[in-house]
């Protein structure tokens, strides 16, 4: 049991006997004026009833004067001792003495202590034994003169019998005090362990809380880099922004990217967030992969690697421009399986990371590995979309160049109706003489393949930017229809072309006389292309002497004729 377990105890003791004391105070002063009444009424003798009178009147002042603890219990435990010692007196010992004499060493024993109230019985005793041999010897008279005084056995019958109450009561009450006293100690150090356990749960709590606070200020600063990172198309743009964010948000002293050259043997520093790092990126700073510093060991094993103090880490490249340098972190860019670079981030502060900082900063890596390759994959694929573009715009030239040199139509509409145009001039959106004209450009694919002039009369107002929109919308559908109309007529001739083919085709086939099918052939030829004559022969295979032509030149097969 600790000191100030006992404290609170013995605090907690005396505070229960305060309450005690001033309970009963108030209770006697009710029984007391009770008991007062009749005697003051029929008490013969004028001593007592005066006796009666103080000792009420020195109940009430204990009782609501404001004078210290032992005073008003020791006070009040004289007045049952001063009633037990004049009652000896009065009654002798037949009367309520022994019961007032009693109720002193109870008293004794609840209010001040177990020593006081074995003080008190030795009292208690001496006054009843001195009464005694007083009453008996005729030293005092008393104050009854109807007492009858008894024998000395008598008197020392009684004065056992009170001595062995005496006793019982202080025993009794020393054992109920000594395990209240342990049921408070108990309680006591219960609620100490209690007090030390919620201060414990509290400092967890709050350590917890700090820790939740923390990584949830880092998640919504990896979440604001992520959202960085999903914005941005270009690629230098993507690792400029990524670089400054991080550093921003996290407040580290330098921030770096590295991606592998071609042949992956360097690590090139790509963007930086501090002036170091910028003064690295203009002299073409690079690692050799798997040989220098940190950002070297990462790329070359696929895997992060944490230096909390650089000076005791031998894998730390001591860089110049960057003399401030306590702790380095680096983290491979992964895309497939394969290293294309790595996340370097540094700090002023030694241990300045954790493993919820690694973790964090790994899912950042992995957005920024995959963000880079559709960086990389969407600038292809607009490059590739743009050759596309350019390779359809070309062979929708081309093709309507051909289409137009067959011909070339065009309508206009007058009052008089529509006619076929043979020439066609170009109008500009300006005044003429016969009104307004607006010129809007028949476009396919980026390619010009026509043109609709428009022309209002001149007291009608000049052509809006709704109108013109609106022809402009026009025209986009005219050039679709045109080019479906074109593409369906090639797509007919094409299958006339296929159709006579198979027609041709299938005639010859069905015979197999070699003179027969030369005959078919000859025939349908001429009929499908309409012509006057038509011949299929045989040439006869030259000989190796023969390969040389007199003029120089091989003789070639006659095979058709018009």
């Amino acid at each position: 049991m600790t000191t100030n377990t006992v404290r609170d105890t013995s605090h907690t003791l005396q505070v229960w006997r305060e309450n005690f004391l001033r309970v009963i105070l108030r209770v006697t002063l009710v029984f007391a004026f009770l008991a007062l009444m009749p005697s003051l009424i029929s008490w013969n003798d004028p001593f007592t009833p005066l006796v009666n009178i103080a000792a009420y009147i020195l109940l009430v002042v204990i009782t609501f004067a404001p004078i210290p603890y032992v005073m008003r219990a020791v006070t009040f435990i004289l007045l049952p001792f001063a009633l037990g010692a004049v009652g000896l007196i009065d009654t002798g010992i037949w009367g309520d003495s022994r019961l007032f004499l009693f109720a002193t060493v109870v008293f004794t024993a609840m209010l001040l202590s177990t020593r006081a109230a074995v003080v008190t019985a030795i009292l208690s005793l001496g006054a009843t034994a001195v009464a005694g041999w007083a009453l008996i010897n005729g030293q005092i008279q008393p104050l009854n003169q109807e007492l009858i005084i008894g024998s000395a056995g008598i008197w020392l019958n009684s004065t056992v019998a009170l001595l062995m109450l005496d006793v019982i009561a202080i025993l009794g009450l020393a054992l109920l005090q000594r395990e209240f006293e342990v049921a408070q100690a108990e309680a006591r150090s219960s609620l100490s362990a209690l007090e030390k356990e919620r201060s414990l749960l509290e400092k967890r709590v709050e350590e917890r809380t700090t820790e939740i606070t923390e990584k949830t200020i880092q998640l919504e600063a990896a979440s604001s880099v992520a959202r960085r990172i999903a914005e941005v198309r270009d690629l230098q743009a993507l690792l400029n922004s990524v670089v400054s964010n991080i550093a921003e948000q996290f407040g580290f002293y330098h921030v770096g990217i590295f991606l592998l050259d071609d042949r992956e043997q360097y690590a090139v520093l790509q963007a930086a967030s501090s002036e170091g790092g910028r003064e690295m990126l203009k002299l073409g700073h690079r690692l050799a992969v798997g040989q220098t510093g940190i950002v070297g060991y990462v790329t070359a094993r696929a895997r992060p690697r944490v230096a909390l103090d650089t000076g005791a880490d031998a894998v730390f490249f001591d860089n110049p421009h960057l003399p401030l340098t306590h702790s380095e972190m680096a983290l491979p860019l992964i895309i497939r399986g394969h290293v294309i670079g790595a996340l370097d981030i540094q700090s002023e502060k030694a241990n300045a990371f954790s493993e919820d900082d690694v973790e964090i900063m790994r899912t950042v890596a992995d957005q920024l590995a995959i963000a880079i390759e559709n960086t990389r994959l969407f600038t292809e694929s607009e490059a590739i979309i743009g050759q596309f573009q350019a390779l359809t715009a070309l062979q929708t030239r081309d093709a309507w160049v051909n289409y137009l040199r067959r011909r070339a139509p065009a309508y206009q509409y007058t009052h008089l109706g529509v006619r076929p145009l043979t020439d066609v001039r170009p109008a500009e959106s300006q005044p003429t003489e016969s009104g307004w004209t607006l010129r809007v450009p028949i476009e396919l694919r980026g390619q010009e393949i026509g043109v609709i002039n428009l022309r209002r009369k001149q007291s009608s107002p000049p052509w809006n930017q709704r109108e013109q929109e609106l022809a402009a919308e026009i025209a986009a559908q005219v050039a679709l229809a045109l080019d479906t109309s074109r593409l369906l007529e090639e797509t007919q001739k094409n299958a006339a072309r296929d159709q006579m083919i198979a027609s041709v085709s299938n005639r010859i086939r069905q015979t197999l006389d070699m003179e027969t099918v030369l005959q078919t052939a000859a025939d349908e030829l001429r009929n499908a292309f309409g012509l006057t004559e038509a011949e299929v022969r045989f040439n006869t295979p030259p000989s190796p002497e023969a390969n040389e032509h007199p003029n120089g030149k091989r003789p070639g097969a006659q095979k058709g004729q018009d």
